[in-house]
């Protein structure tokens, strides 16, 4: 496409937000609208109270539930560089709680919502105010879900090619043989 284009437009964005045009971006440009909603949210999302090892433990629980093998590579290697621990990693990846207790009411969470599409009853969400996931959190945790299935989900339409950049965990290899 020509510098210029809508299209070309999001693939900048794109690098200067993650310092590379990811694969799933690249075909997510081909609706630009979608791609800069992507976009903005993942930059809103940023400033919210979870911090970067939590947000990306969340992300990798939802890819885990949605079986998305990009989402679950992108986010992996995102959350092993945010600093959360390779085994939490590979315990959420293989769909199991993580031991540190910082992501653990995050990932419980994120899998309750999804579960329950949102509709979590309210000893559930007294549960989860005990293991630290206080009500803006689980806002903050429906608007990661959502960002995270926009791309899951575009992934499942059009599988992208799993960047250089992103490891794969080894039970997303297996999903991929």
């Amino acid at each position: 496409m020509n510098a210029g284009t809508p299209a070309e437009a999001v693939r900048e964005d794109a690098r200067r937000l993650y310092g590379f045009a990811p694969n799933l971006l690249l075909e997510m440009s081909l609706s630009p609208a979608v791609a800069r909603a992507f976009l903005a949210a993942e930059q809103a999302l940023r400033g919210c109270s979870l911090d970067a090892a939590q947000r990306h433990a969340a992300r990798l629980a939802v890819s885990v539930f949605d079986e998305s093998v990009y989402g679950r590579a992108q986010h992996a290697t995102a959350a092993r560089a945010a600093g959360v621990d390779a085994a939490d990693v590979t315990a959420i990846d293989q769909g199991h709680l993580p031991d540190a207790a910082r992501f653990r009411g995050v990932v419980s969470a994120t899998w309750q919502l999804l579960e329950a599409r949102g509709s979590l009853a309210d000893g559930q969400v007294r549960q989860l105010e005990r293991q630290g996931v206080e009500r803006p959190q689980l806002y903050e945790i429906v608007a990661l879900i959502a960002l995270t299935m926009l791309g899951d989900w575009i992934d499942h339409l059009a599988p992208a090619e799993v960047d250089p950049q992103f490891t794969p965990p080894l039970a997303s290899r297996a999903m991929q043989e």
